[in-house]
């Protein structure tokens, strides 16, 4: 990316600083205890978004049949190097968090919200950037996020359970 001109006196080269999104898909065609998931590392990591969706069959309405789903996801683990715990939470626990947190009104119709399926592990303390957790190396070899996912009693497999996962990441500027 090309530097960008921020008015006449302030220019931002984006290349080598900034807050980079990174999204991965992990489909599950079957119940999982702890599944890992890799998330990236090198930078500083200030949150983790997830979208998670059923595994419904398709309908003429739906089209792909995969549901935004609440059910899904259950405990979320995110570990560095294998040993150290982040955050451990449910899925549910996570979004009523985020409406608190985030001050979300998402009122039910008909059985479904707007916040259907999206929660936000947020890593920072007291909204500080400075405070994302450092995932660079020599420090840490390894992040993942451990998942389970519900039971075919409580969600369909008919399709793959699909769990979109954006990392967000804080990229300092290089010395």
């Amino acid at each position: 990316m090309s530097p960008q001109k921020l008015g006449a006196a302030k220019t931002i080269d984006t290349s080598r600083r900034g807050h980079r999104p990174a999204i991965q898909i992990q489909q599950f065609s079957a119940q999982t205890t702890d599944y890992p998931i890799d998330i990236n590392r090198g930078n500083k990591l200030s949150g983790i978004m997830l979208f998670a969706q059923s595994g419904a069959a398709g309908t003429a309405t739906t089209a792909t049949g995969k549901l935004a789903s609440n059910l899904a996801l259950l405990k979320l683990n995110l570990k560095v190097n294998g040993q150290t715990d982040i955050k451990v939470t449910d899925f549910k626990n996570l979004q009523a968090e985020n409406r608190t947190k985030y001050g979300i009104v998402a009122p039910m119709a008909s059985n479904v919200s707007v916040l259907d399926g999206i929660a936000h592990l947020n890593l920072l303390a007291r909204e500080d950037i400075s405070t994302a957790l450092d995932v660079s190396a020599p420090l840490v070899d390894n992040v993942q996020l451990f998942v389970d996912t519900n039971t075919a009693s409580n969600v369909s497999y008919t399709n793959p359970v699909q769990a979109t996962i954006m990392t967000e990441e804080v990229v300092l500027p290089r010395s």
